[in-house]
């Protein structure tokens, strides 16, 4: 019974699944870097994210 309104969260204790612009699902680590996360969420600055790295 957890609530957390601010910010991305899962239960899983090594990442969480989001799904992305083209429709697939991508499970993302939670020790991924910051900024390559922001890049991840953002859609108008043109980063380009590359989920095989």
């Amino acid at each position: 019974n957890c609530t957390n309104d601010s910010e991305f969260y899962a239960f899983h204790g090594s990442g969480a699944h989001y799904v992305v612009g083209d429709g697939s699902v991508q499970f993302i680590s939670a020790n991924i870097a910051g900024p390559a996360f922001v890049a991840l969420c953002t859609r108008d600055l043109g980063d380009i994210g590359n989920f095989g790295d």
